[in-house]
């Protein structure tokens, strides 16, 4: 009985480590990477504008989560002289990031005098791929000439398709006869140099070389579509009913419309489609149902779907295509600004900023936030910088800043500089006064390693407690050929 007890003593043991690595497991990052926000920048570097003051205020009080980073609303409203005794037109941009799909919620306000104004919106590189905040990547990106050279409507050049190309488009309207679902299926052969293709509504696909097997599980009306660049291909359609194929012409399941499409209108109907941000806000300021807006998404869906068809054979399935509308990338707001000669003018601007989260070396998350100071120096003159940062509870003090902050209240921090400091700007919030950092050795280990620390305490705990059982085993067979 002693021995039983020891035992299961030894199982609780075991699986209590299992648990407790399972829930480390499922902890969430360590490290979330989040981007600058950015002074706004006079396109033309010629202006005979200066600013006379800036009110840059942070708001981070309504924390809006939507991942690990905390979110909040950055607004900056600049007194602006123009200095010339002639009248100006100036345009104005500043860069932001975002997704496709969140962008409509980005809360962006462009004002001039109170007064909300028109800006378009173009979109720039993707940075999902920018890694570590500190390596100087972002920061290029975020460059005068980078952002300037972005604010173009040029359509983009494809290597698989030319501009104005027409294709076949099928759509197949599939109909359920059953109460079963209907496996329904198309295969198809093409030569990959001649023909590309695109398919939408498909649940699945398969297939290897020029030969593509397209799938779909059907158990109410549905329209599928197989778009085709180039040489015409044949489409051979089997369906299987409660586990018994069926044949193209055994029943009476679907039809198929063949028509010529160009290739242009149809991604952006595929846009039309499935964009989140679509195109409900045909009155806003956004101007998101512009044709310019629409130029700018066809330029990233062409991009991708190039890179697709290249990377496949060939072909690509829509949802492939549609996956960059999650993706975060630099997206420009651009907006005019009219100044009569020798008159100022307050504009003001306003967005969602998102921090960066980092936990690799403290033990609670720290969250700093990037503010580019360097493209306001691209006008003719600037004063007078007044900085306030209200923060939110979970992480209400300022631990470092580049710029010194003076702390008014609780969560209130300010700062006055007489003109532009020589750097960017950046602060750090954190949860208390002061920052607690881990363990030096296991804060290495952790962030080189990873989540294949708890595999590794799993298995060292198995190895552990499998060895105290043989041992006790052993002792066992001992004790009875006594």
């Amino acid at each position: 009985m002693k021995r039983i007890g020891i035992r299961v003593i030894i199982l609780a043991l075991l699986i209590n480590i299992l648990a407790a690595n399972i829930v480390l497991a499922n902890a969430g990052p360590t490290y979330w990477q989040g981007y600058p926000a950015s002074e706004i920048l006079v396109v033309d570097e010629n202006s005979p504008i200066k600013v006379i003051r800036e009110n840059l205020v942070f708001d981070l009080r309504d924390i809006d989560r939507l991942d690990f980073a905390i979110h909040g609303q950055v607004t900056a409203t600049y007194e602006m002289l123009n200095t010339s005794s002639n009248s100006q037109s100036v345009q104005m941009a500043f860069p932001l990031v975002s997704t496709i799909n969140n962008l409509y919620n980005s809360d962006i306000i462009v004002q001039v005098d109170g007064v909300d104004i028109p800006f378009d919106v173009y979109a720039g590189d993707d940075v999902s791929t920018f890694g570590n905040r500190f390596n100087g990547s972002i920061d290029e990106q975020f460059s005068f000439d980078n952002i300037v050279k972005g604010i173009t409507n040029k359509k983009y050049q494809a290597k698989n398709f030319a501009k104005g190309q027409k294709g076949t488009l099928y759509k197949i309207i599939v109909q359920s006869t059953t109460e079963d679902r209907v496996n329904f299926a198309i295969d198809l052969e093409y030569d990959s140099e001649k023909t590309k293709i695109l398919a939408d509504g498909f649940n699945s696909y398969g297939g290897r070389e020029s030969k593509v097997t397209l799938g779909s599980r059907v158990s109410e009306p549905k329209e599928l579509e197989v778009f085709v660049l180039g040489d015409p291909v044949q489409l051979e359609v089997s369906a299987d009913i409660d586990g018994k194929q069926k044949q193209e012409g055994d029943f009476n399941l679907y039809e198929i419309i063949e028509q010529e499409v160009e290739l242009v209108p149809y991604l952006i109907s595929l846009m039309e489609k499935y964009q989140t941000v679509n195109y409900r806000h045909q009155d806003d300021n956004t101007n998101m149902s512009s044709e310019l807006w629409k130029q700018q998404l066809y330029n990233v869906y062409a991009e991708n779907i190039d890179r697709v068809l290249t990377q496949n054979n060939g072909f690509a399935m829509s949802r492939e295509l549609l996956d960059v509308n999650n993706y975060k990338r630099i997206f420009t707001i651009v907006y005019t600004v009219e100044f009569p000669a020798e008159e100022s003018k307050y504009v003001s601007v306003s967005y969602k900023v998102a921090s960066t989260m980092d936990q690799t070396q403290t033990e609670k998350p720290m969250y700093r936030f990037d503010y580019l100071l360097n493209p306001a120096k691209k006008w003719l003159e600037f004063e007078n910088l007044q900085i306030e940062i209200y923060t939110p509870e979970e992480a209400s003090f300022i631990v470092e800043s580049s710029i010194a902050l003076v702390k008014q209240n609780d969560r209130f921090y300010k700062a006055h500089l007489d003109t532009l400091p020589n750097h960017d700007f950046y602060f750090i919030i954190y949860e208390d006064k002061e920052l607690a950092f881990k363990n030096t050795a296991y804060g290495a280990i952790k962030n080189s390693s990873g989540y294949l620390i708890p595999g590794f305490v799993i298995m060292v705990a198995i190895f552990v407690v499998f060895s105290i059982y043989k041992r006790m085993n052993r002792r066992d067979l001992r004790v009875n050929k006594k």
